[in-house]
């Protein structure tokens, strides 16, 4: 198995071949070599990870906070056994996982969007921080100090959405009476 080198930016400055590989796919290809990658073989999963952020105004959000890193480490671990992975994201700073498909979200409406339309799906695993209200109605301009009383945000209940992942109950036909790969 191989890894690197990768492209871009240099060290010295300059722009092409000869770049350290990211320490992620590194990981993961060690992992390969030690364990294989068949282990979840035929299996799909699918993890959320990082916060949600609900916005108030256009400059402005309610949110929990989290890195993304466990969710981000679940993802490629699961990858890395052989699973076809889906990563729900919130805002994070964490570099996508090799071999996982990476899928940007900002709301929880917009992570659970997500997660039904990557159903039926074998392993699930959230690890995102939703926050837990959002603002019934949000303001279209920022709201301005002015010296008077601050605004009064009215907040409405996110949806649970490990709940509502729950209740779909799918899971591929094929996958039923094994787990994945084997019988």
């Amino acid at each position: 198995m191989r890894v690197g080198p990768g492209s871009g930016e240099l060290a010295c400055g300059e722009v092409g071949s000869g770049r350290m590989a990211e320490p992620l796919e590194i990981i993961t290809a060690i992992e390969r070599v030690l364990f294989g990658d068949a282990r979840l073989a035929g299996c799909r999963a699918l993890v959320t990870s990082g916060p949600t952020r609900e916005p108030i105004d256009p400059v402005r959000y309610i949110s929990n906070h989290s890195s993304g890193k466990q969710g981000h480490a679940i993802a490629a671990a699961l990858a890395a056994l052989g699973a076809d992975t889906m990563l729900i994201s919130g805002p994070t700073q964490e570099p996508p996982p090799a071999r996982v498909t990476v899928i940007p979200v900002e709301t929880a409406a917009e992570m659970l969007a997500a997660c039904e339309a990557a159903l039926p799906v074998d392993v699930a695993v959230m690890a995102a921080a939703v926050a837990d209200w959002r603002v019934e109605s949000v303001a279209r301009h920022k709201l301005k100090k002015d010296g008077s009383d601050p605004p009064l945000l009215r907040l409405a209940e996110n949806p649970d959405i490990l709940s509502r992942i729950a209740q779909r109950g799918q899971r591929p036909a094929d996958a039923r009476h094994r787990l994945c790969g084997g019988d």
